[in-house]
């Protein structure tokens, strides 16, 4: 009734959001004086970043909704749409632009926090880890294992704001008569589900994002770091803004692709699970089989390779407008002349 969804979009406002956010408070009221005491970064440059990150992700998941409603409708109803352009056309033909444009306020909301925690704390995580070791040089690449640890870190947190509206997302999708508007469908799945069933999700959508964030930092960070430093070894220090365009975009592709293959299961199983509330993972992996669980992986892969370069483009020339160094732009680290 009306009564009741008003309650419950006051109570997901109150209750969701402290949930989505007790862990980022934590660690930051934590590590944040130690980073910003060892380093010559203070709170406005982790601001820059969060804003970044979440402008980037937003923007860029926003951009390809089209794409991703064909990949969800591939995966809830297998058989029915051939391809990318066949389920845009079926689509399209079916529900006009609308249809296509099903759950794009939730993925708005959700990859706005998602990406700034992303992109904001895979770099505090980097510095903080940094700042405690006595021999970290400035200006070195970070190791494979501090890309690992921080993004791993950084995606949990931002994935616990993500996972409610993936949820909406899909329900919008997979179900358009479901509910009208973002917090009306949440209203509805917490009336279903209750407050704990919005977080079914979180166990796939980690299995998801995890490993699609982490392959994403790993592979973006280290061939950025070695063209750079193949442009300093034949001392080409001057690139230009096309140049470092460039780099973005070719780095971004390879890094979106590698990502995308990673982590499909984990996005079909996502879906699944969404699709047949009270489903398990194991549930899902099972009635899947291995072949299901690259359901749309083609269409995907387009999807994700997309919004991957397109966040990095959006952050690396947001840092470059605000005066900080893009992943693998720092210069070539050299260690202190012992004094004698």
């Amino acid at each position: 009734c009306p009564k009741l969804a008003t309650l419950l979009h006051a109570e997901q406002r109150k209750l969701l959001i402290p949930i989505f956010f007790a862990s980022h408070r934590r660690i930051s009221s934590s590590l944040l004086p130690e980073v910003i005491m060892n380093t010559d970064k203070g709170v406005s440059h982790y601001a820059k970043l969060f804003a970044a990150g979440g402008t980037c992700a937003s923007l860029s998941h926003a951009a390809t909704v089209p794409i991703d409603v064909v990949k969800t409708k591939m995966q809830v109803t297998p058989g029915v749409y051939k391809g990318l352009g066949d389920g845009v056309k079926k689509i399209y033909a079916s529900a006009g632009m609308k249809g296509l444009l099903q759950g794009f306020m939730p993925t708005m909301y959700g990859y706005a926090s998602q990406g700034a925690l992303k992109y904001g704390m895979y770099e505090f995580i980097k510095d903080s880890m940094n700042a405690k070791d006595p021999n970290y040089v400035p200006g070195s690449k970070p190791s494979i294992s501090q890309m690992v640890f921080a993004g791993a870190l950084a995606e949990c947190l931002g994935s616990s704001t993500l996972v409610p509206f993936e949820a909406a997302r899909i329900r919008m999708v997979s179900d358009p008569a479901f509910g009208t508007g973002t917090f009306n469908v949440l209203s509805k799945l917490i009336g279903q589900q209750g407050l704990g069933g919005m977080f079914i999700g979180l166990p796939p959508i980690l299995a998801k994002q995890v490993p699609y964030t982490v392959t994403q930092f790993i592979v973006y960070e280290s061939l950025s770091a070695a063209v750079y430093g193949e442009l300093r070894n034949r001392n080409i220090n001057n690139i230009g803004t096309a140049g470092g365009t460039g780099i973005t975009l070719g780095c971004g592709v390879v890094a979106g692709v590698t990502a995308s293959v990673i982590s499909q299961p984990g996005d079909t199983v996502l879906t699944y699970v969404n699709k047949a509330p009270g489903t398990s993972v194991p549930g899902a992996i099972a009635k899947l089989g291995l072949r299901g669980l690259f359901n749309g992986g083609a269409t995907r892969c387009i999807h994700v390779t997309s919004y991957v370069v397109v966040q990095f483009l959006i952050y690396d020339s947001i840092k470059r407008a605000v005066g900080i160094p893009v992943m693998g732009q720092a210069p070539a680290a050299t260690k202190p002349e012992k004094k004698e």
